[in-house]
């Protein structure tokens, strides 16, 4: 397998992925969408996913701060 040459063969978990793009929706003012949350993580960590709606469905399950907005929109609540 190819080094990916944007995270240089590093390895990022949820653990290190979530609370960042938690973070990030709270500077966006709540509700950011899901091309927004994709490009922050490819800056960011140089990741990008092809299905990114799967990942916030997983934040979506892990932490029960986020919840589902707008078609193509999640949203951070305190």
């Amino acid at each position: 397998m190819n080094k990916n040459i944007y995270t240089d063969g590093k390895r990022y978990g949820k653990e290190e992925i979530h609370p960042a793009i938690v973070e990030f929706m709270k500077q966006k003012g709540g509700e950011v969408s899901h091309k927004d949350v994709s490009d922050f993580i490819f800056n960011r960590f140089g990741i990008r996913f092809g299905e990114i709606h799967h990942v916030m469905w997983k934040l979506r399950q892990n932490d029960s701060r986020v919840t589902k907005g707008r078609p193509g929109y999640s949203r951070v609540v305190e």
